[in-house]
């Protein structure tokens, strides 16, 4: 049965559990926490296609840092929003590793 993650105007609303989400916050990863949620047709046919020399993915998909972020008031999960306007274009997977980059550089430099 297909599902769309629950959506309010302008976002999306993720479930993430305590224990992946304590992950991808914490500041003492190589790299810093991203959450990246892809919205998939409910035909899951039409949502892959497979090439000698690619993967398509007839998606759609946000993307959130967590890195640094606080810790949960929950003890099981906690809701991540996305925005729409974080879409996972090439950009924004560029930004992601020039921000890991970046830290680790810092980190090294220390």
């Amino acid at each position: 049965m297909h599902r769309e993650p629950p959506h309010c105007p302008g976002r999306y609303s993720f479930d993430l559990d305590i224990e992946t989400y304590n992950k991808l916050r914490s500041t003492e990863r190589s790299a810093p926490g991203h959450l990246v949620l892809l919205v998939v047709p409910p035909n899951l046919e039409l949502w892959v296609t497979q090439h000698q020399d690619s993967v398509v993915l007839a998606c759609h998909g946000y993307w959130a840092c967590l890195h640094g972020r606080e810790a949960a008031n929950s003890c099981a999960t906690t809701a991540i929003s996305l925005p729409q306007e974080q879409q996972l274009t090439a950009k924004s997977m560029r930004s992601m590793f020039d921000m890991a980059r970046s830290i680790l550089c810092s980190a090294a430099r220390r």
